[in-house]
């Protein structure tokens, strides 16, 4: 006698719908991983539920519950304009934004995103992808940079108007509060300042009239060291740093991170480049690099 249901399937277990259901989630894990850095989600109201990959920021813990603009990033056009496209439930594409990390340097994102319904229609949130777009945004910066100095001093109509259009470029392009220029003496073997640019800050800007008159010889002071090695300097912290020696300016223009180096013509250098920051800023390596361009 045959046995009842013999060469009938059976219908799939709960087991089987949960290897399905990681089989899927791991095969999403990896196309987001080749695609992209990480992964996120949002709510209805644009607050983070879900920020996961192989690359996220570290300050993502932090974003859980809370708006992208309740943060401290940025956004390329604004805010408002974000936060209309958003309202109006379209998707975006490579969205560049950025923040300031404690080290004083610059972390670049490239954000993709589009929006989720359900069944009836009912916007249930967003999600999308990230880069860290990093490296590429300060290659572009640097050359950028490269291109406004090249440009200042062709265009300059003295040797003063062009220090001051690369003073401008650097600190603008860079980040910088204020930059002065010594040029150095070649009787004396001195480095005295010229001239310098600030932004339009009352510290920062006493800071540049005070300089007037300061000579350093080689081996004393940031720019001393600079004039006796020739080679770049960068001082994390000018108000901890025993190499400073213009500590009363320092204190009063509220300066911290700092970054030198020299000048050269012709294959012989003539003055010392330098530029200060409010900022703790940790060593920029292809900053370092550029300033030999």
């Amino acid at each position: 006698m045959a046995r009842t249901g013999q060469g009938k399937k059976r219908p799939a277990g709960k087991a089987d719908s949960i290897r399905t259901l990681r089989e899927s989630e791991a095969r999403f894990r990896s196309l987001t991983n080749l695609s992209s850095d990480w992964y996120w989600e949002q709510d209805a109201q644009f607050r983070f539920t879900r920020i996961e990959g192989r690359n996220t920021s570290p300050h993502a813990p932090t974003l859980m519950g809370r708006t992208r603009w309740e943060t401290e990033l940025e956004v390329e056009g604004g805010w408002t304009q974000h936060r209309a496209l958003l309202s109006a439930r379209r998707p975006f594409v490579d969205v560049l934004m950025w923040r300031i990390e404690a080290n004083g340097r610059v972390r670049y994102m490239s954000i993709s995103g589009e929006p989720f319904f359900d069944a009836r229609g009912k916007l249930l949130g967003y999600r999308g992808v990230g880069r860290d777009v990093t490296a590429r945004k300060r290659a572009e910066q640097l050359l950028r940079l490269e291109h406004q100095v090249a440009r200042a001093l062709s265009e300059a109509t003295d040797a003063n108007a062009g220090l001051q259009a690369v003073l401008h470029a650097m600190c603008e392009t860079e980040g910088w509060g204020s930059g002065r220029y010594f040029s150095i003496d070649e009787a004396t073997g001195e480095a005295t300042f010229v001239t310098g640019w600030s932004i339009a800050d009352a510290g920062f800007e006493r800071f540049i009239a005070a300089s007037g008159g300061l000579s350093f010889r080689p081996g004393y002071g940031l720019v001393g060291k600079v004039l006796q090695t020739g080679d770049p300097l960068w001082s994390t912290d000018t108000r901890s740093d025993p190499r400073v020696r213009e500590h009363a300016l320092v204190q009063e223009a509220g300066a911290r991170g700092a970054f030198l180096f020299p000048v050269t013509a012709e294959g012989r250098r003539i003055g010392v480049l330098g530029f200060s920051s409010r900022i703790l800023r940790e060593p920029d390596r292809r900053l370092l690099q550029a300033a030999a361009v």
